[in-house]
């Protein structure tokens, strides 16, 4: 059926426009971590770039995290409040893309790192790992279960890919799974898992609205959750208000127009 395939591709190309949204906004994070690793591995500083990973992990899925959860939390109510009628699918992309970009980014600090101590290998074996499930398991499933199937082939193939970076990544670093996953990704996703739940419930309690007023609850249901993600990591500990503070410090100054 020709319409039904043309919906099942928009859907999929929604999901992947909005999901890739969330990849962007940890990713600055990435792009000032690999200049100031590689001068740290000039110097031979090995506990510079250790305590930088440890520290750009955290915040890169503290972001991560936040942003997801408004994404999962207020998925219905984002797409209504954008496309009026959302196509057939189009929420199911979007969470399974979301998930799918969530685990990207669990290897995200880890390949920045890579590449500043010029062990580019490891990113292209898992470019190429997930490169290799997605293709096998897209001939398979996608056939079989349509656009299920290509969703479960990318959530799976991100999925093999990260594991096997960050093994890699730990045996060559000596750091460990510990230290490259339990520590700076567990909490996070722990966080995420229960807010984007709650996070959904609370999106269908809100009132209904069109126009602006649609879009209001739309944010207001996506920020709700993203909110209480930063809200938590920074009251356990796992984000220190103290780096908080230090970047706020750090931030330069608006200049001043001259009279």
């Amino acid at each position: 059926n020709p319409e039904l395939e043309s919906e099942r591709s928009l859907s999929y190309e929604l999901g992947l426009r909005t999901s890739t949204v969330l990849g962007t906004l940890p990713q600055q994070v990435l792009l000032a971590l690999i200049p100031a690793a590689s001068a740290l591995h000039a110097t031979g500083d090995a506990a510079g770039i250790r305590a930088a990973y440890d520290r750009a992990g955290r915040w890169v899925m503290t972001i991560t995290a936040a942003v997801a959860a408004g994404f999962l939390g207020g998925a219905p109510r984002l797409l209504v409040a954008w496309l009026g009628t959302p196509p057939a699918g189009a929420e199911l992309c979007l969470i399974g893309l979301t998930l799918a970009m969530v685990l990207a980014m669990t290897s995200g600090t880890g390949t920045a790192i890579a590449r500043a101590l010029g062990r580019t290998r490891y990113e292209a074996e898992y470019s190429g790992v997930g490169l290799g499930v997605h293709v096998v398991l897209g001939l398979w499933l996608v056939p079989r279960f349509g656009l299920q199937g290509a969703l479960i082939s990318t959530v799976s193939a991100n999925l093999f890919a990260t594991t096997w970076f960050l093994i890699r990544f730990g045996r060559v670093t000596g750091w460990g799974i510990a230290s490259v996953f339990v520590r700076p990704t567990l909490e996070p996703l722990v966080v995420l898992a229960v807010f984007a739940v709650m996070g959904r419930q609370f999106a269908l309690r809100l009132p209904e609205g069109v126009g602006l007023v649609g879009w209001m609850w739309a944010l207001v249901a996506g920020a709700v959750p993203a909110l209480a993600v930063l809200v938590l990591l920074f009251v356990t500990g796992f984000l220190p208000f103290s780096e908080l503070r230090a970047l706020l410090r750090r931030a330069p100054a608006v200049p001043t127009p001259k009279a």
